[in-house]
């Protein structure tokens, strides 16, 4: 540190040579010769100030300002002065010491800025971010993650992370323990189960992927954690929708015929698994369907198909499944069901498409059905077999 002594006035009295050096002289008597200390301050009304609290105080605790060097150079130190007194009881001379402290108040600046330009990134980042310290309760939200929990920064800071997320199950409503406190116990990166659901402060549920990432000191030590997470109900809305579409008849709404395959062979599974257990397949083929296309046009045919769908579902069990497998074509998987049942439900379901009466612009026309039935059981074959059986 620079340590000085000063008349009233701003006469140097004496120096160190610390002070020499930090204000770029060669020696004391140089340092004097440059004047009074006035000339050294890079703006005049720090050494009012300065002057100011010396006088009215008689000290002067850390103050900061700049000071000039020799070669031109600002410095920014920092004081800490008194004002030394005659017999009188007046102030004849000052005295402190100086810190250069212009390397500190760089890092300073360059760690400020470092902090705001990241505040900015996740200021405006799409995800939601939340950091925590090491017990779990929140540090700051983002944003984004006020957004989604509810929550605003006052009034989640210092709540537990559970207390901010609930986090269920989208199908099972089961809890889904919070990654933060598994990486805060674990000390690694956690991502959330798929499916999991964020359910807000207003009792909205919102699903959503995350994951949270241990905080370190530079030993190593974990002294918190960051979750990052984003809503994807489109995503989720998008892959329900491409789901349905590849497992479903844009027509009618039943299955088509690879989930209805599908469905067979978990039927299969269960027939060979339970031995007395047994299922029926039935294979629907409209009769003559083509007539009403050729008389009525392809859209009276859609709608024809869209009504013996109707009419099949009324007369099956609602654990039954039906599907339309091209065409004219229905398939009809009864789930235990034994083969006399199986030929009663076939006989239901072609009375009832026999009975139903197509009108189509003034006009009207009935429909006719075949029906293949097949037991699914123990001793069944595949199910590219059963098919083409029924």
């Amino acid at each position: 540190d620079g340590v000085y002594i000063t008349s009233r006035d701003g006469d140097f009295i004496a120096a160190n040579p610390a002070l020499v050096e930090m204000l770029g002289y060669d020696n004391v008597d140089d340092l004097k010769a440059a004047g009074k200390t006035t000339e050294l301050y890079v703006n005049p009304i720090d050494r009012e100030r300065v002057f100011a609290r010396l006088e009215a105080d008689g000290v002067v605790k850390n103050f900061e300002y700049r000071l000039r060097r020799k070669d031109g150079r600002e410095i920014v130190v920092l004081e800490n002065s008194r004002a030394i007194y005659d017999e009188d009881g007046a102030i004849a001379a000052h005295e402190g010491t100086i810190t250069d402290i212009t390397e500190r108040k760089r890092a300073e600046t360059r760690i400020f800025e470092e902090k705001e330009r990241a505040q900015v990134t996740l200021q405006s980042i799409g995800d939601g971010v939340i950091t925590t310290d090491a017990a779990g309760n929140v540090d700051y939200l983002n944003p984004v993650a006020q957004d989604l929990t509810g929550w605003d920064i006052r009034s989640a800071k210092g709540q537990s992370i559970e207390s901010l997320m609930t986090l269920v199950n989208e199908h099972t409503r089961a809890t889904v323990d919070n990654p933060v406190s598994r990486c805060l116990k674990e000390g690694r990166v956690i991502t959330l189960a798929e499916g999991s659901v964020l359910i807000n402060k207003a009792g909205n549920e919102v699903p959503i992927q995350d994951s949270a990432a241990p905080i370190r000191d530079r030993i190593g030590n974990v002294i918190g954690a960051v979750m990052v997470f984003h809503d994807v109900s489109k995503e989720s809305r998008l892959f329900r929708k491409l789901s349905y579409q590849a497992s479903h008849d844009t027509l009618t709404g039943l299955i088509n015929r690879r989930e209805f395959e599908n469905r067979l062979v978990t039927a299969l599974d269960s027939a060979h698994e339970a031995p007395d257990s047994t299922h029926a397949l039935l294979y629907l083929d409209l009769d003559q369907f083509k007539v009403v296309n050729d008389t009525f046009g392809h859209t009276a045919g859609d709608e024809l198909l869209r009504q013996i769908a109707e009419v099949v579902q009324a007369n099956i069990r609602s654990t039954d499944i039906v599907a339309r497998l091209g065409g004219d074509e229905f398939g009809i998987l009864l789930e235990r069901c034994s083969e006399v049942r199986a030929m009663e439900v076939a006989e239901a379901i072609r009375g009832a498409v026999e009975a139903h009466r197509f009108n189509w612009k003034e006009a009207f026309t009935s429909a006719r059905c075949s029906i293949g039935v097949v037991i699914v059981s123990n001793e069944s074959p595949d199910v590219a077999s059963m098919m083409s059986s029924a």
